[in-house]
């Protein structure tokens, strides 16, 4: 579960920028829409615990996220809360497969080879599985990042404009990955974007920079 209690953020020399309250169950899907400049960036850090906000508390099970300590917050992250950007990261030097290998270890667990092949399978780029992430189409990216993402079990998995690199027919597919897969592992699911494409595609919106 995910809450946030009255959030602010204050760029040096900015207007402060206040969110709305967010309350998102478990296996919940959410977008979050606004104009470019709006704050939906800065909100998924602070979401993420990557950013402090200036006010306010984020929950996530149960845990105030910025009461933890720096490598507390660290193995919490690890471990609870999954982040895709907009623009696909990888470690290029190691295969797709590493590249999930290195999420399971960085989170503190075994490497599972059949979590992560299951995963690769699920999402139809298992024949990518020892190739170099830049082999990948963008689409294959993508799939890529949500495997990446799913492959601890988070409890959140945070998406940043997941859609704003790709045409029409795969913008549609990849949200409708992020619901069935996120709805799978029952992770609660929130969007970022400004893409209008997707708007349809989920029945809990919230509106920021209004």
């Amino acid at each position: 579960m995910l809450s946030t209690n009255q959030l602010e953020y204050e760029y040096p020399g900015r207007i402060k920028i206040q969110f709305p309250d967010i309350n998102l169950n478990d296996g919940q899907h959410s977008l979050i829409i606004g104009k470019s400049g709006s704050g939906k960036t800065t909100l998924l850090y602070i979401l993420a615990g990557l950013l402090k906000p200036t006010n306010g508390v984020v929950t996530i099970d149960n845990q105030d996220l910025y009461q933890l300590s720096a490598s507390k917050l660290d193995a919490f992250r690890g471990s609870k809360i999954a982040v895709i950007f907009q623009q696909p990261i990888f470690i290029q030097a190691v295969s797709v497969f590493e590249n999930l290998a290195w999420a399971q270890r960085l989170a503190g667990t075994e490497v599972n080879k059949n979590r992560i092949l299951e995963l690769l399978h699920r999402l139809q780029i298992d024949q990518h599985a020892h190739h170099i992430p830049s082999r990948l189409s963008v689409g294959e990216q993508q799939r890529a990042s949500i495997a990446r993402a799913l492959v601890n079990k988070p409890t959140i998995v945070l998406a940043d404009e997941p859609t704003s690199a790709l045409d029409d027919s795969n913008a549609h597919e990849v949200i409708e990955l992020l619901h069935e897969q996120a709805k799978r592992e029952n992770s609660s699911l929130l969007v970022v974007t400004h893409d209008a494409r997707v708007k349809s595609l989920f029945d809990q919106q919230i509106t920021i920079g209004q």
